[in-house]
């Protein structure tokens, strides 16, 4: 069991370095081209507004929109009537057991 923890601890302490390292990287690659490179102003905002976009929809709604998703996005009215099958589903199989037990 202790070397199980140390080696996890070993481990996730690695990744941590490793993670700080290239993000470190990373930072330093953006900055450098974001020197190198003047964006123009239109095409950063209409990033922006795009992402922000893409943030205000939760995960279930980003997975209905896709086409080939077997999750869709009910409307009310579509998720009443589809209750409302289910009672009426429900309220016959009962009657039919309550006539077969007579």
């Amino acid at each position: 069991m202790s070397g199980f923890v140390l080696f996890s601890v070993l481990c996730g302490a690695g990744q941590i370095c490793y993670s700080s390292i290239y993000n470190y990287r990373q930072r330093l690659i953006l900055k450098s081209s974001n020197q190198d490179q003047l964006q123009p102003f239109n095409t950063s905002s209409q990033d922006s507004n795009i992402q922000n976009e893409k943030k205000k929809l939760g995960f279930l709604d980003r997975l209905a929109a896709i086409k080939w998703s077997p999750i869709t996005k009910l409307s009310e009215e579509q998720y009443k009537e589809h209750m409302k099958a289910k009672e009426e589903k429900r309220l016959g199989d009962s009657n039919k057991t309550k006539n077969n037990d007579e």
